[in-house]
């Protein structure tokens, strides 16, 4: 599992900080991992799989913004040592 920084997430998703913290506030976007008192990281491949999810379904215009949204706070981290 590959953590990355707020730049390279936003380097991924071309979403600036503002919008990255409003899409994780509701539900919307991968969660970040913090990895200090004032630092945060994401997961690559939930960012690449969000991007992802989000190209396929603006190819269907009649999916309204909120029911293209998946509930990332759904999603359930496993951490394998």
């Amino acid at each position: 599992m590959k953590l990355i920084t707020l730049l390279q997430v936003k380097n991924l998703t071309g979403l600036s900080k503002t919008s990255i913290y409003k899409l994780m506030r509701n539900g919307c976007f991968p969660l970040n991992i913090k990895v200090g008192s004032r630092s945060s990281r994401w997961v690559e491949n939930e960012v690449i799989e969000w991007s992802r999810i989000e190209r396929l379904l603006s190819n269907f215009p009649e999916i309204t913004s909120t029911q293209k949204r998946v509930n990332w706070g759904s999603v359930k981290r496993v951490f394998i040592s």
